[in-house]
């Protein structure tokens, strides 16, 4: 999917949804996945303090570790209880390898790019979940554009297909370009 980049598009509202989330669901660990130039969790790690925060992006840079931050969640044994999902287009791979592999109660931040280039198409995941996948000939990108803008409520209630409950979503102001998702789960016993 080719998308337009949409760096911080509302960065205080961002920055707000999260210290709201920071501040009632005590945290130990972070993954900024996507890292990016660090803007949030630059003031966010002064403000808070994790133990352990990493910084990932598959763009090389000083001081972080370069890797595909979807391909690392799709792996067993981390720990993260905070994990922040900054996209430029679909969090939904990300958000499927988290529903996987967590291992406790988490809150994750999804940023969702809106902006798609020549009509654009849906991601691959949110095709499966919403039963669309196996359609021949495929969906009209008209009737997937539409469906696209509806699929939040489903994308999330996968969290409930892995064992986890909703506690609280969150949107912050959404940009022309971008929305701004917070979610608390509770693994289940």
């Amino acid at each position: 999917m080719t998308t337009k980049k949409t760096d911080n598009g509302n960065f205080a509202g961002k920055i707000a949804m999260r210290r709201y989330f920071l501040d009632k669901y005590p945290f130990f660990s972070v993954i900024d996945c996507c890292q990016g130039e660090k803007k949030i969790w630059r003031i966010l790690q002064e403000e808070y303090r994790p133990a352990v925060y990493l910084g990932v992006d598959i763009k090389p840079k000083k001081g972080r570790l370069q890797v595909d931050s979807e391909r690392l969640l799709g792996q067993a044994g981390w720990q993260f209880d905070v994990i922040d999902i900054d996209t430029y287009g679909s969090p939904w791979g990300h958000w499927q390898n988290v529903l996987l592999f967590g291992q406790a109660d988490m809150t994750v931040f999804l940023t969702i790019g809106l902006v798609k280039i020549m009509g654009g198409r849906m991601s691959n995941e949110v095709v499966d979940w919403l039963g669309l996948s196996g359609f021949a000939p495929p969906c009209p990108s008209s009737l997937i554009a539409k469906l696209n803008a509806m699929s939040l409520p489903y994308c999330l209630n996968r969290a409930e297909k892995h064992g986890y409950e909703i506690i609280e979503v969150m949107e912050a102001p959404p940009t022309r370009n971008a929305k701004y998702i917070g979610v608390r789960l509770k693994k289940q016993s």
